[in-house]
């Protein structure tokens, strides 16, 4: 259900992309979110869309770096896209994500 839902008249995110917005604010990582997270969201999507051809994938990360790359050094932390990635996917998955799923992000 994409309906949005209301918490005292505030809207709460309901999409996959509206939570790792909002754990990147509360994060810290507002900065990060407006200029090079955005990038790898949208290549993350591509990716998972992609998943049962190798060669796409291997196409999609090659771009994905080439894009990166076009910011400062240092601009970019996968860290911080990991941490926002990970509680947005608990916070969108309730039910059924698990510690293992956690364990196989582990990279």
């Amino acid at each position: 259900d994409d309906t949005p839902k209301t918490n005292g008249g505030s809207t709460l995110p309901t999409s996959f992309q509206e939570m790792f917005q909002i754990n990147a604010a509360v994060m810290g990582y507002s900065r990060s979110s407006s200029t090079w997270m955005p990038v790898v969201l949208d290549s993350v999507e591509r990716i998972v869309l992609h998943v049962n051809s190798g060669e796409r994938i291997k196409e999609e990360t090659m771009l994905l770096a080439l894009r990166l790359n076009l910011f400062p050094p240092g601009a970019v932390s996968v860290s911080e896209f990991k941490s926002c990635l990970l509680a947005a996917l608990r916070s969108t998955l309730p039910q059924v994500w698990t510690p293992k799923h956690e364990e196989a992000w582990t990279w």
